[in-house]
């Protein structure tokens, strides 16, 4: 019999506090993220697991993720959407850009940005870029404004949380070209979802042409999820079933990088995610 492989299984990012290592170890439950293979290896074989545990390695500042930064460099992309994983709302927002992008015909770059395993901002520095969105979060504090003032580009951000504003209100690190939405009281994938439809009608009735973001029947499902996806996030609980939906939902997570998954668009805009 062909032995069974073992992979590294990822549900959840963490920051790998004493705390959190230590729950790690004993609950077949908890999936935790690693960048280091070393480290990944001991933590199995510390931890009290079954032997038939699955566990998926995944690095977000991969050889893929800095490939595809170094090819759009080559191109000249001037379109950067980097969005918080593994996050629902980020992996929404992702959905609206690419669908926005895709629409105008306008060339851009989608990647997911790891807390955990971060981009530094030399990986994106690419050549002509113009644009860069930060969807669902605002960066690292000192991220956004470097990169602006290395690369003359205008940064747009969008995040829900108290801890961002913090981000913003440090007056040296604010230039003219970034521009920070920061909405305590609406989830970012509805404010990504806003902003993208509005430019889309926007640009579109200039032209002369009525494209709207979604069609009417797959529009009616996607704000439904949308709805519950804030509602979460808030932390409203208002919708009936919000906090199963919650707990349904989070075996998904790992399904939410569009490098490892390229169906994630597909996927969100079906509602596949939640079947």
């Amino acid at each position: 019999m062909k032995k069974r492989r073992s992979l590294y299984y990822v549900n959840i990012i963490t920051t790998h506090s004493p705390l959190k290592l230590a729950l790690f170890m004993f609950s077949p439950q908890l999936h935790l993220e690693v960048d280091d293979g070393e480290m990944a290896t001991s933590l199995m074989a510390k931890r009290r697991v079954p032997s038939h545990s699955w566990l998926l390695f995944r690095s977000f500042r991969s050889d893929s993720a800095l490939e595809a930064l170094r090819k759009a460099s080559e191109a000249k992309i001037p379109n950067l959407v980097l969005y918080n994983y593994p996050s629902f709302s980020g992996a929404f927002s992702a959905l609206f850009a690419h669908l926005y992008h895709s629409r105008l015909n306008l060339p851009c770059l989608v990647l997911p940005f790891s807390s955990a395993v971060p981009f530094r901002v030399n990986d994106v520095c690419i050549e002509g870029l113009r644009t860069c969105y930060f969807l669902d979060f605002l960066g690292p504090r000192g991220f956004a404004s470097e990169l602006s003032k290395r690369t003359s580009c205008k940064i747009i951000g969008f995040d829900h949380r108290k801890r961002s504003r913090s981000l913003i209100l440090y007056k040296e690190d604010w230039d003219e070209n970034l521009l920070f939405h920061v909405n305590l009281e609406k989830s970012s994938s509805v404010a990504v979802y806003e902003y993208f439809s509005s430019k889309l009608t926007e640009i579109c009735s200039d032209d002369g042409h009525n494209t709207k973001m979604l069609n009417p029947k797959d529009g009616e499902r996607v704000e439904m999820v949308l709805k519950y996806i804030e509602d979460v996030d808030l932390r409203r609980w208002s919708l009936a079933d919000s906090k199963a939906f919650n707990i349904g939902i989070n075996e998904w997570r790992s399904k939410l990088n569009c490098i490892m998954n390229p169906l994630m668009y597909d996927q969100a805009y079906s509602s596949e995610l939640f079947c």
